[in-house]
């Protein structure tokens, strides 16, 4: 929306019908500023060459009607919030238009001035908020299928309900489909007393400290550490817990690795300190048979 007074196209081929709407809301200068299509053609080619922020449609067009005048202006435009304002009371065309995407249906000589300046108010705001959830939505999404780590959502049953891209791949399958349609917690556990004991942490402490297991992987079994949140609703039930899973294998083969290197390193002292005693007795029994 833009700082100053909110832009308004009015898609109204009545003379009189026109000219009252404009007056109407020109009375503020501050608050609306009023462009005019008689048609939908002429609507289309407003759009190609300017922004407005909310679009007045009427729906009996010369070069459309009803329902059609709606779609074909959709089908232009997405991104700008519509208001039909026309002088059909269809209770039955108001509700399809509405859930088509129509953010009101006004009816002609039965909406007064304050009605109409407060519908095109909350139809901007509306959008604005909806566009605001929608791009939050789409970068929560980005950054959780760029997530170098496993996420996912299971229910108390262990079913799967979400799985992010690095946990698909760690199961070897091919979508977050497949792994909600195909698998539970406890198929992929190796351990079958894990994901009750998982489910048992979350209810009583809500958030759960970092597990490790191991589970099936795509090439053989890989070991995890699982930490989650349990989720809610408004009634305290449990509606579904998040788990995040981290692929740990490599970390615990070095692990592994450096602890067979330290035994080998403590063998190696000894065997040196060993092979150090055992030369000084050398020394000594070569000494006493030197002097026999």
């Amino acid at each position: 929306m833009s700082a100053g007074p909110t832009r308004v196209l009015l898609v109204e081929d009545n003379p009189g019908d026109a000219r009252l709407i404009t007056e109407t809301l020109g009375d503020d200068r501050n608050a609306f500023q009023v462009s005019q299509a008689d048609t939908l053609r002429q609507a289309v080619e407003v759009l190609e060459s300017s922004n407005p922020d909310v679009i007045l449609l009427d729906l009996g067009l010369p070069d459309s009607r009803g329902r059609e005048s709606f779609e074909g202006l959709r089908s232009h435009t997405e991104e700008i919030p519509v208001i039909v304002l026309t002088g059909s009371d269809d209770t039955q065309l108001a509700l399809e238009l509405m859930k088509a995407g129509a953010q009101d249906y006004l009816v002609k000589g039965e909406t007064g001035d304050a009605v109409l300046a407060r519908a095109i108010r909350y139809a901007v705001e509306r959008h604005r908020a909806e566009r605001a959830r929608l791009e939050s939505e789409a970068r929560f999404r980005a950054m959780v299928e760029n997530l170098p780590t496993g996420l996912c959502q299971v229910d108390r049953e262990g079913a799967f309900l979400m799985a992010n891209p690095r946990l698909v791949e760690m199961l070897g399958v091919e979508s977050e489909e497949e792994v909600c349609a195909l698998h539970r917690l406890a198929d992929v556990c190796l351990d079958p007393e894990v994901p009750d004991l998982l489910y048992d942490a979350l209810e009583d402490t809500e958030v759960m400290a970092p597990v490790e297991t191991e589970w099936r992987g795509a090439d053989g079994p890989i070991t995890v550490r699982i930490s989650g949140r349990t989720v809610r609703d408004g009634g305290g039930e449990v509606r579904y817990f998040d788990l995040i899973v981290e692929d740990v294998t490599k970390e615990k083969r070095m692990e592994r690795h450096l602890r067979q290197a330290h035994k080998m390193e403590a063998i190696g002292q000894l065997a040196g300190g060993v092979a150090h005693d055992f030369n000084n007795l050398l020394t000594v029994i070569e000494g006493h048979s030197a002097g026999l």
